[in-house]
């Protein structure tokens, strides 16, 4: 019995440990908001930028092999999802939109990850970015960033994201008419 009490407790000790502080969360989606800050400045320099971006993905993604609590993964990857995403924008505007496709997927898996549905909205629309100018510059067909429209009954359609999750659902106004209007997305409807 001792033996097995001894062995809780050792667990206990390293369920309560983590490699992470609420301080270096606050100071990564610091550091996070400051590049993308920097990038949107008309005078910024993409590749410097995209250098310092690539080395806090490092530190991020080296932090989550380490260990630490489900809340602090989940922010762990919150900032992950937006360095990559950052990535991907740079990435993407530099004319590598391949590059930029890979860090688009990395952002999404963070996202859907932290669970975070802002995240989830902003990474469909990098995505969307980079699907649009490749299609427009001619290197690929269109592809969209999440499956394609899904028919349903009564004249009505609707975008699911990977996963099911309806994204937009439009409804003809008048038989017909062939306009159609939005319905707010609402998560957890899908």
């Amino acid at each position: 019995m001792r033996l097995a009490a001894d062995e809780s407790m050792t667990w206990a000790r390293w369920a309560e440990s983590s490699n992470v502080v609420d301080l270096t969360l606050a100071q990564l989606m610091g550091q996070t908001r400051f590049l993308a800050a920097e990038y949107l400045k008309p005078d910024s320099n993409p590749v410097d930028l995209f250098s310092r971006a690539r080395h806090l993905r490092i530190r991020i993604f080296s932090l989550l092999e380490g260990h630490q609590h489900p809340h602090q993964a989940s922010d762990l990857y919150l900032a992950g999802g937006y360095v990559c995403g950052l990535l991907a924008w740079i990435s993407s505007d530099l004319g590598h939109t391949a590059e930029a496709e890979a860090q688009g997927l990395t952002a999404w898996l963070c996202a859907e990850l932290s669970r975070n549905n802002t995240l989830r909205s902003w990474v469909l629309s990098v995505r969307s970015k980079t699907a649009f100018w490749d299609t427009l510059e001619g290197r690929h067909p269109a592809r969209p960033p999440w499956s394609p429209l899904h028919p349903v009954r009564d004249g009505r359609c609707s975008a699911r994201l990977p996963g099911g999750r309806r994204l937009v659902e439009t409804r003809s106004h008048r038989r017909g008419s062939g306009r159609t209007r939005p319905r707010r997305y609402r998560p957890g409807l899908g």
